[in-house]
């Protein structure tokens, strides 16, 4: 059938993953990921892979990215990663049926993919930041702001050598993307705001 995952609290176990095809009787709980501790898992970043969802949530003791079918046999973790701090004014999103997303501490920040596999996630590579993760055909889009450079704009296609700066706009340490604001693909190409 068709139904939606959401995270929900219903004030006994805390904030965990529902499911809900619109009606009472099709609303319940997919699982209680954090069922050993007082804590929520607090799901996050939700984001469809296929017919599954893939997000992030706490199981008490590791922080990681779990996938889901909507069914608790079928509700897993997939890999270890370590919890993000900071404001990324980001998000997961998913392109080339890869999902991406940022992850670790505001002086330690990483993009990671994955396929929904523990051997197909992993990190592309250590960045400054990642803002306005904005899908892009097989590609995704992102503000990092380095000190050499500055907030300029940088892509990915899901793999190391394919991390990299598209251009630095605004020559030196300001950067051309300070104001972060969501990029548009149309047509096969990505149109963004900058300043130059």
């Amino acid at each position: 059938g068709t139904f939606a995952v959401f995270p929900a609290d219903d004030g006994q176990i805390g904030t965990e993953l529902w499911r809900t095809d619109g009606s009472s009787a099709g609303t319940a709980l997919v699982r209680n990921i954090a069922s050993d501790t007082s804590s929520s898992s607090r799901p996050g970043w939700l984001t469809g892979l296929g017919m599954d969802v893939v997000f992030t949530a706490y199981d008490g003791t590791n922080y990681g990215l779990w996938r889901s079918d909507g069914t608790a046999p079928g509700t897993v973790t997939v890999a270890q990663v370590e919890s993000y701090s900071g404001y990324y004014r980001s998000a997961a999103v998913q392109a080339g049926g890869l999902v991406f997303f940022p992850t670790g501490t505001t002086s330690s920040v990483q993009l990671w993919r994955s396929d929904g596999t523990t051997p197909g996630t992993f990190s592309v590579g250590s960045v400054a930041s990642v803002e306005c993760l904005t899908a892009a055909g097989n590609r995704v889009y992102f503000v990092n702001h380095s000190d050499t450079v500055g907030a300029e704009p940088w892509t990915s296609d899901g793999t190391v050598a394919g991390t990299h700066l598209v251009r630095d706009i605004y020559p030196g340490s300001s950067g051309s993307m300070n104001y972060c604001e969501p990029g548009y693909f149309h047509n096969g190409l990505f149109f963004f705001f900058a300043y130059d």
